[in-house]
C-alpha cells in the first residue's frame, strides 16, 4: 500500500505525486509485493529530504529465516519543483523494488579491516559478490 501524506505541501501537487507512487508501483511491483509493502511518502513544501536509509533496506526477520523489508518511508520536497520530487520518489521506489525483488541484498557482518573488527554493510547485486559499502 501506499501512503502519500501532506506535512505542508500544495494538495493539487500532492494528488500528482501520489497518481505517479501508483503508477511506477504497478510496473515494479507484483499484485502480491504491492499487497504486502508498507510506503510512506511525506511530502513538504520546505526544502528538506529524507531518503529511504539502509536500514529499512536490511533484511527483516521473517518465519524461519530472513526475507525482504516490508516498511519503508520517505520524505519529498515539492520546493525544486514537483518534477524533482517526482524523480526522487521514482529513484527510492526503484531502490525498493530491487531489494524486494532480490537483485539487491544488503546485510551488515563484522569483518576483520586492518586488524581490528568492523562492523560494515555489505551490498551484492544480482546475486554477485558482496562488497563493502563506504561508510
Amino acid at each position: 500500500m501506499y501512503k502519500v501524506n501532506v506535512i505542508d505541501a500544495v494538495p493539487g501537487e500532492v494528488e500528482v505525486l501520489r497518481l505517479m507512487t501508483g503508477y511506477l508501483g504497478d510496473r515494479l511491483f507484483t499484485p502480491r509485493q504491492r499487497a504486502s509493502l508498507d510506503i510512506t511518502i511525506n511530502a513538504t513544501r520546505r526544502p528538506i529530504r529524507v531518503p529511504i536509509s539502509r536500514d529499512m533496506l536490511l533484511p527483516q526477520k521473517a518465519g524461519f529465516g530472513l526475507g525482504p523489508p516490508t516498511a519503508f518511508e520517505m520524505t519529498v520536497s515539492t520546493a525544486a519543483g514537483i518534477r524533482d520530487a517526482g524523480q526522487v520518489i521514482a529513484h527510492e521506489l526503484l531502490h525498493i523494488s530491487q531489494v524486494t525483488n532480490g537483485r539487491l541484498v544488503l546485510n551488515r557482518k563484522t569483518k576483520k579491516i586492518d586488524r581490528q573488527r568492523k562492523k560494515v554493510e555489505l551490498a551484492r547485486w544480482m546475486g554477485g559478490k558482496p562488497v563493502i559499502i563506504d561508510q
